[in-house]
């Protein structure tokens, strides 16, 4: 798989940002790095295309797909990545 382009951050130039509003957009093939975050909690949503989240736990790695609307939390600590899944381009907001 090959790398997206850097995140895009919504809401960059705020004076005051209380949360972080990333959009991932991937192209048919690419992935994330794995992501750590051992500080705070994500929500990631998906509003275009499919993504292939895995996640990396103590007892290995599981893997679950999901599709337009639908999303996750990524706790504090969590270790994941997600890539594109089918032909349509994915575009994921944290």
């Amino acid at each position: 798989m090959t790398s997206p382009k850097e995140p895009q951050d919504l809401v960059d130039g705020l004076t005051e940002r209380p949360y972080l509003f990333v959009e991932h957009h991937l192209e048919p093939g690419q992935a994330t790095l794995y992501r750590h975050h051992p500080g705070d909690h994500r929500t990631l949503v998906v509003i275009g295309g499919r993504v292939r989240v895995e996640s990396c736990h103590p007892t290995g790695v599981s893997h679950r797909e999901f599709g337009y609307l639908q999303g996750w939390h990524a706790l504090a600590g969590a270790t994941y990545r997600f890539a594109q899944v089918g032909v349509e381009p994915a575009l994921v907001v944290e």
